[in-house]
């Protein structure tokens, strides 16, 4: 098959559906002819995954979503900077005589945003082309009376229940994300010399991941052990204010933030920390705390649906706000070196079951179900074309 992914950020690093278009377009290249149709990166973004790219990517002179056009699309159409995004990418697109030439020859594509969908599948059914939609969560105020997709399928179970029942919309399916091989040769470990302990953070500086409760709690968990440190890898607009925030506090030299980096350089650190802190106030599932528990490293997360979903409850869970409780349970996890030690063993025993590979297979399943409806469907309008012309 000929499979097209579009995805407008996908050259910048550190976003879910990003690294989910790069791994599922890796492992299907090596049996189909795969590409990626993107935008321009993010201002100072790393290259996403250069290393071993084994399929097609055409890059649209489409603006990222920081750059001045897109914020002022989003301030006008009060729309996301995520949606506005995606507007542009499309109107770019239809401008781009290559990249109308290339999506029309090509089997099916999958798209993973709302706006793409929207936007995109219209156009593609107009053609015959069907599309699959990878949808990244729950987002409310969705018409999917206009969306043509052929084919809906979740991230992750949560997802697909919540849509199910805010829309009385049947999904087809769901494909959680999954990790690399390479974590789960990884060796997190068990640090037991307080000088060595630290905590770890990976993922989106934004309010929505609860960022702002860090500065708090990690000056109670200091208090009770003054030599741990704090790693957070990641960016986003809440870096600045957390930076002020442990610097008023005190803290700045015990925390160390790395910036937005490279997938390939992440196995490093889950190993070099002694635990995971992920206190999101929302998630669709949990890539990162999956990532961490597949190198074997123990998690204290936020207690939600979806990380309960990717974790199978194989972490220690605590309500978002309750910002005491989550100092005492690090620093239990912090003392009790044969509990971190259990959570990491059955932690990798779950990530076993995500493996990219196997994701991407359970993926490729409806994409060439969708290619495979659409051929007989055009096999047999062109019979009976053939059958009125007599």
């Amino acid at each position: 098959m000929k499979i097209c992914f579009i995805s407008p950020s996908f050259h910048w690093v550190g976003g879910g559906s990003e690294t989910i278009v790069y791994w599922f377009a890796r492992e299907l290249s090596t049996r189909h002819e795969v590409s990626v149709l993107c935008g321009l990166p993010l201002r100072g973004s790393r290259p996403l995954h250069e290393k071993d790219v084994s399929f097609e990517r055409l890059t649209l002179p489409s603006p990222s979503r920081d750059s001045f056009w897109t914020k002022a699309v989003a301030k006008i159409g009060r729309m996301g900077l995520y949606d506005a995004e995606s507007s542009l990418f499309f109107l770019s697109f239809l401008f781009s005589k290559r990249a109308q030439k290339h999506l029309g020859g090509v089997d099916v594509v999958s798209v993973h945003s709302y706006m793409d969908s929207f936007l995109f599948s219209p156009y593609l059914k107009k053609r015959s082309i069907p599309t699959v939609f990878h949808l990244p969560g729950f987002r409310g105020k969705y018409s999917f009376e206009r969306d043509r997709s052929l084919f809906y399928v979740a991230n992750s179970q949560v997802t697909k229940e919540k849509i199910e029942s805010a829309y009385d919309k049947k999904l087809d399916g769901v494909v959680t994300p999954g990790v690399s091989s390479s974590l789960l040769s990884a060796d997190a470990r068990s640090n037991g010399k307080d000088n060595e302990r630290s905590l770890l953070y990976v993922g989106r500086l934004s309010p929505e991941k609860g960022v702002s409760h860090f500065p708090e709690i990690f000056e109670g968990v200091t208090k009770k052990h003054p030599k741990v440190t704090l790693t957070i890898v990641g960016d986003g607009p809440e870096r600045k204010r957390l930076e002020e925030q442990f610097r008023k506090k005190g803290l700045l030299g015990k925390v160390s933030f790395t910036g937005q980096l490279e997938y390939e350089a992440l196995p490093g650190y889950y190993c070099k920390a002694t635990l995971l802190v992920h206190c999101s106030e929302k998630e669709s599932f949990g890539m990162t705390v999956l990532e961490a528990m597949a190198a074997g490293l123990p998690i204290v997360a936020s207690d939600l649906p979806a990380i309960r979903e990717a974790t199978e409850g194989k972490a220690i869970f605590i309500t978002p706000n309750d910002l005491s409780k989550w100092v005492v349970e690090i620093d239990r996890l912090l003392r009790n070196e044969a509990l971190r030690k259990n959570l990491g063993e059955t932690g990798k025993g779950v990530a076993q079951k995500h493996l990219w590979a196997d994701k991407a297979r359970e993926y490729e399943v409806y994409l060439r179900d969708a290619y495979q409806r659409i051929k007989i469907e055009t096999q047999k309008s062109g019979e009976s074309h053939v059958i009125l012309e007599g």
